[in-house]
């Protein structure tokens, strides 16, 4: 190959990793916050063929069939993941085989959210139900925008959640913490993202009785002021949590929180939240 055609292809290159993605400016963190949201609103029959039975169904197969030496959490993390750009066209049918194992329409995620079964297609939620559960798990959990003109926050400009979780870090006693904006944004960068939400699991918004997490759970936009769970959906929500905290009265069937499923890679990270 002449040398002005290996020019011509590393600019083509080079201008195909430039390409801004479709997705979050941080699709790791929201990769991970999905699959913890996942493992919140699981039931066993999500993965299981009935409640008591060791049996997979077509979606807990199809995690069980991923490399067993990675973690339950990356699996689940894995098996919801869009195909990169550069995925060829067998991989991308692949990849959205995975992400619809019951093949009705609806991705496994939002189906596990929304309390139906990702393999069954004849049981999945409304329309309606879908792209509400689309609109709030999304880029919009901490952007009020994505893939603006420009680069970095000015493509991707926080909203007030975003902002908080931009600057939440470990504090450590008795050692130097870092001081100045750019210093603590570059420490939040460095802390893993449940573990930032866990260090902000009671902070609140302005005229809201729910903590940003707590809209999150329940499926409200964290940074929307309009919108927020009513009161007895945020009572019930607690009685749940609390109640799934003990032995004698939680819900064995509800969560990846059984003994057969100890929390495993990033999930660790979360182990305060809730």
């Amino acid at each position: 190959m002449g040398t002005m055609c290996k020019a011509f292809v590393l600019v083509v290159i080079a201008l195909v990793f430039a390409i801004p993605s479709r997705a979050c400016a941080k699709e790791k963190h929201f990769e991970q916050v999905r699959a913890f949201l996942i493992s919140k609103a699981a039931r066993c029959t999500s993965c299981h063929i009935a409640a008591q039975s060791g049996k997979l169904n077509a979606y807990g197969e199809r995690i069980a069939g991923l490399p067993n030496d990675d973690p339950l959490a990356d699996r689940i993390a894995a098996l919801e993941s869009e195909p990169s750009g550069m995925a060829d066209a067998q991989e991308r049918r692949r990849a959205e085989k995975n992400r619809d194992v019951d093949g009705d329409g609806v991705l496994n995620w939002i189906e596990i959210l929304a309390d139906t079964n990702p393999a069954d297609k004849d049981d999945k939620p409304t329309v309606d139900r879908v792209k509400h559960i689309e609109a709030v798990i999304s880029c919009k959990l901490c952007h009020r925008a994505t893939n603006l003109p420009g680069e970095g926050l000015a493509a991707n400009p926080h909203n007030e959640f975003g902002e908080l979780l931009s600057t939440t870090y470990v504090k450590r006693s008795g050692r130097k913490n870092p001081r100045g904006p750019d210093a603590e944004r570059a420490a939040a960068e460095r802390t893993q993202i449940l573990t930032r939400l866990s260090l902000v699991r009671k902070n609140r918004p302005k005229k809201s009785k729910a903590t940003y997490w707590q809209k999150i759970r329940l499926l409200h936009g964290p940074a929307d002021p309009d919108d927020n769970p009513s009161r007895e959906e945020l009572r019930s929500f607690k009685k749940q949590i609390k109640r799934q905290k003990g032995r004698s009265k939680r819900d064995p069937n509800l969560g990846l929180s059984a003994d057969a499923h100890k929390p495993d890679g990033f999930f660790l990270d979360a182990a305060k939240l809730d």
